[in-house]
């Protein structure tokens, strides 16, 4: 007796399963067709073709400073966006002036009052070369590269705080300092 209960559980599962297996594969090729495996909704989006934002714009949002320095940010257009014409991104970001717009690129450039952040001093922390915002003293970064490793006049340089101004610069000062 107990064996027959046995072998009818195991029927009664593996029928229970054979079940909810068929249910799925026809649920997931019915979603597949669909183009919504997910939430059984079809999202519509609008071509790339024309002059409006798609799947491949770049967004570009570029901040000019006081002190003749830009910051520049890039994004790709989210999926929202997709079929917007240039009117539509135009009243979407009112504080920012449009530059360009392609089914490409869109740019957007906007004045900022005060300084960029794009001031740094090298200094020294646990005794490697450090880069430091100039006006807060906040640590940016520590570098790889041993103060000691350093010759003279570019450790008396770093030790008493050379300012260094623009991104450019730095990633060219840094670079000689490792080498």
């Amino acid at each position: 007796m107990k064996k027959k209960t046995i072998v009818w559980l195991i029927v009664l599962v593996a029928l229970c399963s054979a079940i909810s297996a068929g249910i799925w594969v026809y649920n997931f090729e019915r979603a597949k067709d669909n183009n919504s495996l997910f939430t059984g909704e079809t999202l519509e989006v609008k071509s790339d073709t024309g002059n409006s934002v798609g799947r491949n714009t770049v967004l570009t949002f570029v901040s000019n400073y006081e002190d003749g320095f830009s910051d520049t940010r890039e994004v790709i257009a989210p999926v929202y966006m997709y079929g917007w014409q240039r009117d539509r991104m135009e009243s979407a970001y009112p504080s920012w002036k449009m530059d360009e717009f392609s089914p490409l690129r869109v740019v957007f450039n906007r004045s900022e009052r005060g300084r960029s952040s794009q001031h740094y001093v090298l200094g020294e922390k646990d005794g490697y070369v450090a880069v430091y915002y100039k006006d807060s003293g906040v640590l940016k970064e520590v570098t790889s590269t041993p103060v000691a490793s350093l010759n003279d006049d570019e450790r008396k340089s770093v030790i008493s705080g050379k300012e260094i101004d623009g991104d450019t610069h730095l990633y060219l000062c840094l670079q000689d300092l490792e080498s």
